[in-house]
C-alpha cells in the first residue's frame, strides 16, 4: 500500500525519503519533518507523511529557507 501511494505523491517529497519511509516502521513515531528550500513552496509534506503512516504523529514541519547570495 505504501509504495503505490508514494507513487501517486508527485514532486516535492525527494525520492530518498519516500524509499526511507517505504522500508521502516513508523506505525507510533514522532517525525518532525526538517525541510530546506530555496525559494519553491514548501508543498504539502507533513500532510503528505501522515497520509504514508497514519499510525505515527506528524508534527509541524521546521523550515529553512535560502536563496542565492
Amino acid at each position: 500500500m505504501i509504495l503505490s501511494l508514494l507513487e501517486l505523491l508527485p514532486g516535492g517529497m525527494a525520492a530518498v525519503i519516500k524509499t526511507f519511509i517505504a522500508q521502516n516502521n513508523f506505525d507510533k513515531k514522532v517525525i518532525i519533518p526538517f525541510i530546506t528550500h530555496g525559494g519553491g513552496c514548501k508543498y504539502k509534506i507533513a500532510e503528505d507523511i501522515q497520509k504514508l503512516l497514519p499510525k505515527a504523529k506528524v508534527l509541524v514541519p521546521f523550515a529553512v529557507y535560502q536563496t542565492q547570495p
